[in-house]
């Protein structure tokens, strides 16, 4: 009976049906979509809505022939779509779901999410288990999480952000391709932030020893001219779903091509506890941020010798940065360049001239 009454129902929806399915796994939105019916070929994309918590939108999959008993009936693109542990904090959720080929609500919305158990992703390694779709949109402003263990946010005047999966050089010959997570925007942001916790990392060597952690970022070579931008990494601490700054332990310069950021770390009790902590890694005033996921580097030797101000370590690592990134094409002696002119003789200089 239960069937039929949904068959029916499915029957006088013209843009689509969601609804909630709830299992061991965790909850997840299973529905339909129809294509704007002047472009039956493309893969309509479904946006959800929750108060407090933005704008999610992610695309559907191809058409396939009616089935489960005529729960998607033909011409219609199912999607599946795993609730983040952000819309499961134990509170109760209403969920509104649009479809924007067609620009109306789904039947079966609003959905509700019953309240219950607060998902944990205190010690969730990031990426490690990436249960959104591969590509999708967020919108700007307050911080979002797109999957267990890794949060974005843009700063105005950036409006919306467009994520997708982006893979990087393995760190060591043998190994996969490196997961991570590439940004863009739809407009210059005066700031771009990927967080990520820090909780799996300091349980690795425990909270009161000095760590220096590593990431690799970079940003995405076709969303701006610029070849550089100004980068910081920040201790962050999430209370009461916000991120609040503690922190700036380094600022650095990032490039087209991945760069290794490095910054020191002591976890100390003014800090608070350590599966509230997480690393920010920010990006100003750029239209597009990537990264992987920070890990553990060996101890660093301290500077003994050299200039006094540490700032100037941080610039001579950045020009080396820069020349590593450039190559010596830039070097007037390159071969693959032409022979440069002899420069021209200096005229000599009265003995009485004003030096």
């Amino acid at each position: 009976m239960t069937v039929i009454e949904t068959a029916g129902a499915l029957r006088g929806a013209t843009s689509g049906r969601v609804w909630l399915e709830q299992g061991e796994a965790g909850a997840r939105l299973l529905g339909w979509a129809m294509a704007e019916p002047t472009l039956p070929g493309e893969a309509p994309e479904i946006t959800v809505q929750a108060a407090g918590l933005g704008l999610r939108s992610f695309g559907t999959e191809p058409p396939a022939a009616g089935t489960s008993g005529g729960m998607t009936p033909d011409g219609a693109h199912p999607f599946a779509w795993p609730l983040p542990s952000a819309l499961r904090d134990g509170s109760r959720r209403v969920l509104h779901i649009w479809n924007l080929a067609t620009g109306q609500e789904l039947a079966g919305s609003p959905v509700m999410v019953p309240a219950g158990p607060a998902a944990s992703t205190a010690r969730s390694v990031p990426l490690a288990r990436w249960d959104a779709p591969l590509a999708g949109h967020v919108s700007a402003g307050e911080a979002v999480e797109l999957a267990a263990g890794l949060w974005v946010a843009a700063e105005p005047p950036a409006r919306t952000l467009r994520y997708e999966l982006a893979f990087a050089e393995a760190v060591a010959p043998g190994e996969p391709p490196a997961r991570g997570i590439r940004i863009l925007t739809d407009a210059a942001s005066a700031r771009i932030a990927l967080h990520y916790p820090l909780a799996p990392l300091l349980a690795e060597v425990g909270c009161e020893t000095p760590v220096t952690v590593q990431v690799s970022a970079w940003l995405p070579q076709a969303t701006q001219r610029a070849m550089q931008a100004q980068a910081e990494l920040w201790l962050l601490a999430l209370r009461d779903g916000r991120f609040e700054k503690l922190r700036r332990l380094r600022r650095v310069r990032i490039f087209r091509r991945p760069s290794l950021l490095t910054a020191q770390l002591t976890h100390g009790a003014e800090d608070g506890p350590a599966d509230t902590l997480w690393l920010g890694i920010e990006a100003l005033q750029a239209k597009g941020l990537a990264a992987l996921p920070p890990r553990l580097a060996r101890a660093v030797e301290p500077i003994t010798d050299g200039m006094e101000d540490a700032r100037l370590h941080g610039a001579f690592d950045a020009l080396g940065e820069l020349v590593r990134v450039h190559g010596e094409a830039a070097m007037a002696s390159h071969p693959l360049l032409p022979a440069m002119p002899p420069p021209a003789p200096v005229p000599p200089v009265a003995a009485d001239a004003h030096p």
